[in-house]
């Protein structure tokens, strides 16, 4: 008789808990799961493969990709904020009445659906963090604000590719220090660097589709603004940040200036297409050679030559650290010392020169430099400087490359050099 008792009690708790089992799953689908306080993603999440939202006020898609990354895929394509992810999940589970006319359609890895209706009639709880309110913030709530989502300190290489005239910078961080090795290897000043960093991984943006974009921002017609419809996709500057787990961004800016006030717009995308965004410009953008480079050419000088016209000045240091300096003259033949030459006062001025900026020697127009010398630092590095009528390049030999440096250059020069040689006229 015992032995049926518990046979009988044992058969009805087993069905008690069949009953209840797909319940238990129901619930624990769509809320966080409470066994682990560190875990914040949701039962709910890895099932759901998408997330659909049908609204009056437009519809948005969701699609989960690799690593548990979301895209936004309609009305535009843009990364998905993953809190926004873990928060919609958390409010659904906790609190999945809404009083809009919108609603929610999930769709499951088994190719099934789960759809939440509003109630217009009916009243949502009284939370300014319940579905209502994330169904009224529409795409805001979802985007990635962050056009650069990296900590600064995490970012391993820059780049910067501008398009017309097409130029190519690129820096690198090693061992905890920063480089510039393209278009020229030269160490990175690295505090502005820095703070340029810290400006860019905290920029945030409302992404907007196209015609959103020009009616709001811009406040004119696309056809009226634009003859050609593609002329806002024209890029300026795409910048491409990769940081140490190898995640990568790509975001390409385009500029013109609007009819009428002649202001120059910024304006961005990111580079699987998508939505268009403004945004802030920096002085860095325009020229980052200039201003995140170290400030000198020739950090340490051991020796160097400068030959002008028929004439050379050389300069030698000793294991003492002694300076010697001698000129020579072609015409004469002649090599003398020179015994009171201000020799620092010339490394103070080569160490002062600071690139300014970088262009491919073809473009240089002028058929005749208005003045020319020749250097050699170190035995190794050969350079010539030329001044032009609009600018001064110096030039590494063998390289495709010409270095813009300041317009003072042979006027400080000469004050050196003078009683040493004349400024002579090529």
């Amino acid at each position: 008789m015992r032995l049926l008792l518990t046979t009988i009690l044992f058969a009805i708790l087993f069905v008690l808990g069949f009953i209840s089992y797909p319940h238990f799953l129901l619930k624990k689908d769509l809320s966080l799961d409470e066994t682990d306080p560190g875990q914040r993603i949701s039962y709910g999440e890895h099932n759901v493969c998408s997330i659909e939202i049908r609204s009056k006020n437009g519809n948005i898609m969701l699609e989960k990709k690799r690593k548990n990354n979301w895209q936004m895929i309609q009305p535009f394509s843009w990364p998905v904020n993953l809190f926004a992810v873990q928060r919609f999940f958390q409010i659904l589970g906790e609190d999945p009445d809404f009083s809009s006319g919108d609603r929610i359609i999930l769709h499951l890895r088994d190719s099934t659906e789960k759809v939440f209706e509003g109630n217009p009639e009916g009243k949502a709880t009284p939370s300014l963090q319940n579905l209502d309110e994330m169904l009224r913030e529409g795409i805001g709530f979802w985007c990635q604000r962050k056009i650069f989502p990296f900590n600064a300190d995490t970012i391993e290489s820059l780049s910067f590719t501008f398009h017309e005239p097409k130029q190519y910078f690129s820096l690198t961080r090693n061992n905890g220090h920063w480089n510039f090795s393209q278009p020229m290897e030269i160490g990175a000043d690295e505090p502005s660097l820095h703070e340029f960093l810290q400006w860019m991984t905290s920029l945030e943006v409302f992404p907007m589709e196209e015609d959103y974009f020009f009616a709001q921002f811009l406040g004119e017609e696309k056809g009226v603004a634009f003859a050609d419809h593609t002329f806002h996709r024209l890029p300026h500057l795409t910048l491409t940040v990769v940081d140490e787990q190898q995640r990568k961004r790509n975001v390409t800016y385009g500029r013109f200036r609007k009819k009428g006030s002649g202001k120059t717009v910024f304006y961005g995308w990111l580079n699987d297409g998508g939505a268009l965004f403004p945004v802030p410009w920096n002085e860095v953008l325009d020229h980052p050679l200039r201003f995140l480079s170290t400030r000198s050419l020739f950090p340490e000088i051991k020796s160097l030559t400068i030959a002008h016209g028929e004439q050379k000045l050389f300069l030698s240091c000793n294991e003492s650290g002694e300076w010697s300096s001698f000129q020579f003259s072609q015409k004469s033949q002649n090599l003398r010392s020179l015994e009171n030459f201000d020799v620092p006062a010339l490394l103070s001025f080569f160490s002062a020169v600071k690139p300014l900026d970088v262009i491919p020697v073809g473009e240089i127009s002028d058929p005749m430099p208005r003045e020319k010398i020749s250097l050699e630092i170190n035995g190794t590095s050969r350079f010539e400087v030329l001044e032009m009528e609009e600018e001064i390049y110096l030039i590494p030999a063998k390289k495709h490359y010409a270095i813009v440096i300041a317009r003072d250059f042979f006027e400080k020069l000469s004050s050196i050099m003078r009683g040493i040689w004349e400024k002579v006229a090529i």
